[in-house]
């Protein structure tokens, strides 16, 4: 399965939990503009709600264009967005 990263403020890459993961690559596989995750209960007020969002709509009011990765991550309660990449998996060859 492919992984999903956002990246922060200082420029550092961070993974999404595998359940994160799983809901994002099933939105990017149907094709869908947007998806919610679930709410992150553990994180601070105010840091609990994103949504992803991909291609023409990986936009927001503080990115106004998308990204060259064509997805970003929105916190829905405070509008900051982060960038996201998608790591495919690497294809598997065997030899006969």
């Amino acid at each position: 399965m492919a992984t999903f990263h956002h990246k922060d403020g200082s420029g550092a890459w961070h993974s999404f939990d595998a359940s994160q993961n799983a809901i994002i690559e099933a939105a990017f596989q149907q094709n869908q503009l947007r998806v919610r995750l679930p709410t992150m209960h553990s994180n601070p007020a105010g840091h609990r709600e994103f949504e992803i969002r991909f291609g023409s709509a990986a936009t927001s009011q503080r990115m106004p264009r998308p990204p060259d990765t064509g997805i970003v991550q929105v916190n829905t309660q405070n509008g900051n967005t982060r960038v996201v990449r998608r790591d495919a998996p690497c294809a598997v060859t065997s030899s006969v």
